[in-house]
Order: structure tokens, then sequence, then C-alpha cells
């Protein structure tokens, strides 16, 4: 039902997230938030992301989990499908079609890296509830496939992120709820090198 293409939304979604948080300058937990996120180190994250079709009247389920560096760096897991950035490279494994699609960064269709420094540019931030619920809304003025606006839920006690609800650019509902999170830790680099199974096939872009 959903493309490679689709998929690889949902996770540009968490990265954006986790890393342009730290943008946001609020005296709430907003704040608190940020100076986690802002410390070196690397991060671990686990999450379900929900995509609720009015259309289908069903409701998809995926299991995800990722690893952040500091620097820029991802491992992110989601079904079957694998997405590594190793500051050279970008990576997106599918196990069940054995296959590997290796892209520069600047090459890429969604441009990742591009999106995440920009991210402060395309939207403005509101909150909704403070020290709880925010809005980030896109700016009139920008143009291109990204959400028109996407709820961020934080715990306020616990000061971590609780869930991101969004709708893609197939008008359905996406919500990322967080599982695990683990702020700061020390960074195992073995996580952020390429290591897939030597029968797969490589297509270079």
């Amino acid at each position: 039902m959903y493309n490679n293409i689709d998929m690889k939304k949902i996770f540009v979604i968490v990265i954006i997230i986790i890393f342009t948080i730290g943008q946001v300058v609020l005296a709430d937990s907003f704040q608190k938030l940020k100076d986690k996120l802002n410390r070196k180190g690397c991060f671990y994250f686990e999450f379900i992301n929900l995509i609720e079709s009015d259309i289908f009247d069903q409701v998809d389920t995926t299991y995800g989990s990722a690893f952040f560096a500091s620097d820029g760096r991802y491992n992110i897991k989601m079904g079957d499908e694998q997405y590594l950035y190793d500051l050279k490279k970008t990576y997106e494994y599918s196990r069940s079609n054995n296959q590997v699609i290796i892209e520069d960064p600047d090459s890429s269709g969604l441009d990742e890296m591009i999106f995440l420094t920009k991210l402060d540019k395309i939207y403005k931030t509101f909150i909704i509830k403070s020290n709880k619920k925010y809005r980030l809304l896109k700016k009139s003025d920008i143009s291109g496939d990204y959400p028109d606006s996407m709820i961020v839920i934080i715990d306020k006690e616990k000061v971590k992120l609780k869930q991101i609800d969004y709708f893609d650019v197939n008008d359905e509902l996406n919500k990322i709820i967080f599982l695990k999170q683990k702020y700061n830790l020390p960074c195992d680099h073995n996580l952020f090198e390429p290591q897939f199974p030597d029968s797969v096939e490589r297509v270079k872009l």
C-alpha cells in the first residue's frame, strides 16, 4: 500500500522532530528537551508508527527503532526496512528484496539533511498547551511536500517526546508514538557503519 518513498518520509519526519526541537526556544519543557538534545553523544528511540486510512478504513501499524548521533548520523529500522547515514552515503535497505540503494546525500530525493537544517525556516511553532502540546505550522511562503502542520506532544514530567501527529501527502493521519527513549549515550560507531549481507544487491544512484 505504501511505497518506499512514503515510508522514507515517515522516517524523515521522526529525524526532523528529534533533531530540531532544539531550535525552538520556549521557556517551558521544550527548553529542557532542547538542552538534552544539544548535548554530545547518541540517542536511541523505539516507536510505533500508525497510519490511519479513511479510504480503506484500516490502520497500518509498524514498529521502529532508531539510533542518532549528534553529528547527524542515523540508523533507523522499521519493519524490514533500514535507513542509514554515515556522513558519506545514505543507505536504504530492504530485507525482503535483499537490496540496498546507495546515494550521495545531496542526490537523495527527499534531501533529508537540507530539510533538517531548514526546519526553523519552514515552520512556525505555537503552544497549544504549555509544557505538553505544540503545533508546528508551515509558513505560507514555503513550497514543497512538507506536512502543512504537525502536532508534537511531550511528557512534561519525564521531559521526553510522547507523540507526533501529522497528515501525509495522501491525507492520511500518521501517529508516531514513542515507546522508549535514551539520551546522551556513548556512541557505538559500528552502529552507523553499513553492514549488509554479502548476497545483497547493491544499487548506486
